[in-house]
């Protein structure tokens, strides 16, 4: 393959004095431009390939199963979080994200090196982090003066921050310090959150949300009753939010349902919330679309209630009790002068 080279005029030699004039540095400093074109140019030219130029190039089967996990999915996975520290960080903080990984796993990940990321100022390196270990939800530890015991919490959409709430740890005391049995690797908690500010203070809203997001899990139309081992109550009380978590035991009764004891598991959080960012409301349209092919179609005649209950309306033509069929009984039947008048009027 020919490549037509432009040639350039070579540099004008320095005179006697060692001294160039402003007309020799324009017309050096314009040739060296020249010909880092040229050498842009040839090297696009070299690079081209020969044939179809959007021919997709073969890749390798493991690669495509990571990119279609990692894609847009009709039935979502259960969600993944990722757990760090940041640039300053206490013992307190440390343990709240251990026990946080533990509730979470398997799917969870935690970091153990220190961050130097403020989410609330720059979120660039978590979006990449996020979206690096395919994780949608996040928390992140961090501790000093003004803000001690400091736990951001959030999710993404698209790898970007749709929202995320600041909370400081008050009180804290962790698993490992409550004797008994733990909740079982992948299980589900039953939650159940107590308070009119959860349904008043927007800060509150974001948090419940953030908090059904973290612990949902898979989505599931069925489950065992063995599967429901562990009980998250979160109490909302002068703008406190007091979290508990409780074991859940099963023991014989006289019915069938067998009977419930609630223990303590642990851990156990006051949080205060601090700040709070709410992500925009066509962002929020964005993540919260449904696909077409989940839509459920409406049928005609048939309603749900409040209990999840199916009504369905039956339309059936109006009866007449005369021609319905009864019991035969001897007492019910006409006499047979009767029904032989009966007979020569319908003559």
């Amino acid at each position: 393959m020919l490549l037509k080279v432009k040639y350039i005029e070579k540099m004008p030699r320095l005179s006697k004095s060692g001294k160039r004039t402003k007309s020799e540095r324009i017309a050096i400093a314009a040739s060296k431009k020249m010909s880092k074109a040229n050498a842009t140019e040839t090297a696009n030219q070299m690079v081209k390939r020969v044939g179809k130029r959007n021919r997709k190039r073969s890749k390798h089967p493991r690669v495509e199963r990571i990119a279609k996990a990692k894609g847009s999915l009709l039935v979502e996975n259960a969600k993944r979080m990722l757990l760090l520290r940041g640039h300053k960080t206490s013992s307190l903080g440390v343990d709240v994200l251990r026990d946080l990984s533990r509730l979470k796993k398997p799917h969870s990940k935690l970091f153990t090196k220190k961050n130097n990321i403020l989410p609330f100022e720059d979120d660039s390196s978590l979006r990449f982090l996020c979206q690096k270990n395919d994780c949608s939800l996040f928390a992140l530890v961090s501790h000093n003066k003004k803000r001690p015991h400091n736990l951001v919490l959030g999710r993404m959409f698209n790898w970007e921050v749709l929202d995320m709430i600041e909370v400081g740890v008050e009180k804290y005391l962790a698993m490992d310090h409550i004797p008994g049995n733990k909740k079982a690797l992948g299980n589900k908690p039953m939650m159940l959150f107590q308070g009119d500010e959860f349904e008043h203070d927007e800060k509150m809203k974001a948090l419940k949300s953030i908090l059904l997001d973290m612990f949902r899990g898979q989505e599931t139309d069925s489950i065992h009753t063995i599967g429901l081992d562990s009980v998250l109550v979160c109490s909302a009380h002068e703008g406190k939010c007091h979290l508990r978590w409780y074991f859940v035991v099963l023991e014989d009764s006289d019915t069938k349902a067998p009977k419930a004891k609630l223990k303590n598991m642990g851990p156990f959080l006051d949080l205060t919330i601090r700040r709070c960012q709410i992500g925009p409301k066509e962002l929020r349209k964005l993540a919260m679309r449904r696909p077409k092919q989940l839509k459920k179609r409406k049928q005609k005649n048939v309603t749900t209630n409040e209990f999840g209950e199916t009504i369905g309306r039956v339309f059936k033509k109006r009866q007449s009790l005369d021609e319905m069929q009864t019991r035969k009984m001897k007492a019910l039947k006409k006499p047979r002068v009767e029904s032989a008048l009966a007979a020569d009027e319908n003559a």
